[in-house]
Order: structure tokens, then sequence, then C-alpha cells
């Protein structure tokens, strides 16, 4: 989930035109050609508001999608290793119910309206994606030939344990965490252009983000009338 605000204020901070790559450039740049992909990240991307969500699940288009998705990287000389979360951390269990009590709400809304005989439009405010669509996902991604792992709490360590031990090119998430978490590369999933000419995505060093904080932290020690020894 993340530390509030982090990602949103080092996107700003870096220029996403500086760190852009194209997909193909990742393995000649990292000496890998996996990428670790935060499963659960990519629900809204892959099963966007058009799909069907209150009959039950459109899940041949949601293949389809995974299938376009898988390819794109493919194309470019990548294989993806997909993690998805199968529980929820202790440490993070009180903002999961807040999230999930916000998700009820919303059902309960969208069930009184389709009870009325009313027409229910999908809204950011007034959507959630079928039950169990991480398995629907993981299945798809498992059916084009991707290694899938679910695992036992939250995923964003064991992501990061990975793609270090195995020495991946780097991590596809959108989870502030991985600004912070000892990965190579974190690869922002908003910046993914996959279709196109030349297929590219934002791909962030970790040493970027630390580099940001020491020139912060320079800052705010000359604007005090500090000075660091080295």
């Amino acid at each position: 989930m993340g530390v509030k605000g982090l990602h949103s204020y080092l996107e700003r901070k870096l220029s996403a035109d500086a760190y852009r790559l194209p997909l193909s450039e990742l393995p000649r740049r990292t000496g890998s050609d996996v990428v670790v992909v935060d499963g659960m990240a990519l629900i809204r991307r892959l099963y966007p508001m058009d799909f069907d969500w209150v009959g039950g699940g459109q899940f041949q288009a949601l293949y389809l999608s995974v299938g376009e998705f898988v390819r794109a990287w493919s194309a470019a000389g990548l294989r993806l290793i997909v993690f998805f979360d199968g529980g929820v951390d202790e440490a993070k269990l009180s903002e999961w119910l807040s999230r999930r009590s916000r998700d009820l709400a919303t059902c309960e809304k969208v069930a009184a309206a389709v009870s009325r005989g009313e027409a229910v439009r999908a809204s950011s405010s007034c959507w959630v994606p079928p039950l169990y669509v991480s398995k629907w996902i993981g299945a798809a991604f498992r059916a084009h030939g991707c290694r899938v792992v679910y695992t036992a709490g939250e995923a964003d360590r064991a992501i990061a344990a990975h793609c270090v031990g195995r020495r991946c090119a780097g991590v596809l998430g959108k989870d502030s965490d991985f600004f912070v978490l000892p990965v190579p590369l974190y690869l922002a999933l908003d910046s993914l252009r996959e279709r196109g000419a030349t297929p590219s995505v934002v791909a962030y060093p970790r040493q970027a983000a630390l580099d940001d904080e020491m020139k912060q932290n320079e800052m705010t020690s000359t604007r005090c009338g500090c000075r660091t020894e080295s």
C-alpha cells in the first residue's frame, strides 16, 4: 500500500522524460530479460471499467487483454513473473478493512440501484471489479505462459526479494514501497505505453530516489545554516 504521498512526490521531482526507456532496452541495460510484476496493480488496467462488472464478469475479454499485455513484453525480449497478494499483513490490516468497507458500501449502492431497475454506469466512485478477479487474471497470465506466484501475505517484499535474489531487470508496479525497497529499477505502471511502434516505460533506478532525498537534505541544511561533514 506504500507510503502515502511518496509516489506522487517523487514523480513530481524526477522527470519522467529523463527515465523513459523502450522496453527492448531493458535487457541490455540490466543484463536480465525478466521483469517482476505486481499483479494486484494490474487489475484496473487489465479489467477496465467498460468491462461487465455487474453481471458476473467478462472473462474472455480479460483473457484477450492479458494476452495483448504479455505479447508487448515478449516482443521486446522480456519475460514476466507475476506476483499476487495471498493475504494481508497484520500491520496493514486496518487499512485493508477500511478499503473493503468502502467496496462493500459501493456494492450495496449498486445492488440497490439494480433492484430499482435503474441503469448502473461505471465510474471511479461507483465501480468494483468482479469477485476473485486476481485469481482470474493470474489464470490468464499462466495460460499465456507466464509464471504466477501467490504469496502468503502481501506480495511487495516477496516481489523485491525475488527481483534482487534472481537479478531480474526490475519491478513493474504502482506502489511507493518500490522506491524504498532495494530493487534495481522501478517501472512505473502508469507510465507504461505498451502499444505503438516503440513500447516504453519510465524506469526509475533506486539511486535516483536516494539522490533526490540527499539533495533535499542538503537544501534544508543550507537554509538552516548547517553543514554536514562527509
